[in-house]
Order: C-alpha cells, then sequence, then structure tokens
C-alpha cells in the first residue's frame, strides 16, 4: 500500500472522516419589533441528541449571549414598544435530534400574545 494513502485512511479512521451524522445548526426566529411595551419569555429546548453551542436573544440594552446553556432554557425579560424581539441559536443535531427556539411576548393584558418558534431538525 502507497504510504500517503496508508496514513490518510489511519487519519480518517481516528478522526470520523465522513463518518459524523451531525447536523450544524444556526438558525433564528423572524425578524419581528415589540407591538407595545411589554413582557418576551425566551425558551429553548433540546429533544434528542442534540446540542446547543448559544443562544443570543434581545433585550433592552442589546443582544445577550449565553454559551452551552442547559435545555430547557428560559429568560423573560421587559421590552420597549419597537424593540427589536428575536433568537438566534447554534448547535449540533445528529438523526433524531431536535433544537427549537422561541419566544412569546406578552403586553401586559394578556390580550393576542405574539409567539415565534423556529427548530433545526436533520
Amino acid at each position: 500500500m502507497n504510504r500517503s494513502v496508508g496514513v490518510f485512511l489511519l487519519g480518517c479512521s481516528l478522526a470520523g472522516c465522513g463518518s459524523s451524522n451531525d447536523v450544524q445548526c444556526n438558525f433564528s426566529t423572524a425578524p419581528a419589533s415589540a407591538p407595545a411595551d411589554g413582557t418576551i419569555t425566551y425558551t429553548a429546548s433540546i429533544t434528542g441528541d442534540a446540542t446547543f453551542a448559544s443562544l443570543i436573544y434581545r433585550t433592552q440594552d442589546g443582544p445577550d449571549t449565553v454559551s452551552y446553556p442547559e435545555s430547557p432554557f428560559k429568560a423573560q425579560v421587559m421590552v420597549a414598544s419597537g424593540l427589536g424581539i428575536g433568537i438566534t441559536a447554534t448547535g449540533t443535531a445528529k438523526e433524531g435530534g431536535n433544537l427549537v427556539v422561541g419566544y412569546t411576548f406578552s403586553d401586559g393584558t394578556g390580550d393576542s400574545p405574539v409567539v415565534a418558534s423556529a427548530q433545526c431538525k436533520p
């Protein structure tokens, strides 16, 4: 066997070349603005074989980043009317795994909450 081919095959067997079924996820809810002053509850959850690497969600003071959050994740923040709202996630999922992020906006009266979600599922 050619030495370079043998080294390549050994490297692939150790590193798992082409054998990983991980899907790299980078996804977010659709861009939106708070329709009134109110509260947003951001959520993130995992089912199956998946992992969040980071979550970024909008607050009154700007974006807030959480690295490797535990699932389920929940954060509640107050926002002013017109503020951009949304949540973005990065992570990995294997076959059967699922990453889900979302938010619920409430203006305090409880009438007509605004709900959005997004997911990454291989």
